[in-house]
């Protein structure tokens, strides 16, 4: 693992930035790369009195995105197009070791947007099935083209002759 503090004079904020974190393929899934980044972030918030740390990670790397987002709470801050030599863009991520000035990001006002559009065509889509499977079917919660039945899929069996 490699880390370091920016300089003072050109971050607008103390924090400290993970320039690169490699783990041996044999000694991967034990955890060694959460407690090394955890280690990481003691030492800035305690030695440095950091605010946050930050680090960039390839869109396509998505074991280090998993680790980053989800096991660390890092949140995107933004995207960097064309960050890599390759041109490929990079997820500038960041973890908050003290609350935010400001207020949420424009991208986390996205994401939370998208959240919730995803969570209503759930509840809706749900919502659809149960009118089904309660006999329900007609007006608007399982209509498909007005003709007040669900459409037959290829794999389902004909209807029984009347």
């Amino acid at each position: 693992m490699l880390a370091k503090m920016e300089d003072e004079e050109q971050a607008l904020l103390k924090h400290g930035h993970v320039t690169s974190l490699s783990v041996l393929r044999t000694h991967r899934k034990m955890g060694l790369a959460t407690q090394l980044m955890n280690s990481a972030h003691t030492r800035m918030k305690e030695a440095f009195d950091a605010n946050f740390s930050a680090l960039h990670v390839r869109e396509s790397n998505q074991a280090a995105f998993h680790l980053y987002s989800q096991t660390l709470a890092y949140e995107i801050h933004e995207i960097e197009r064309g960050y890599y030599a390759d041109g490929e863009d990079a997820y500038d991520m960041r973890k908050h070791f003290k609350p935010k000035k400001g207020g949420p990001s424009p991208y986390e006002l996205e994401q939370e947007k998208e959240a919730a559009a995803k969570k209503k065509k759930a509840k809706e889509a749900a919502a659809a099935l149960s009118a089904i499977e309660n006999g329900e079917v007609g007006g608007d919660a399982a209509s498909s083209g007005g003709s007040g039945g669900a459409a037959l899929g290829a794999d389902d069996p004909p209807p029984p002759p009347k």
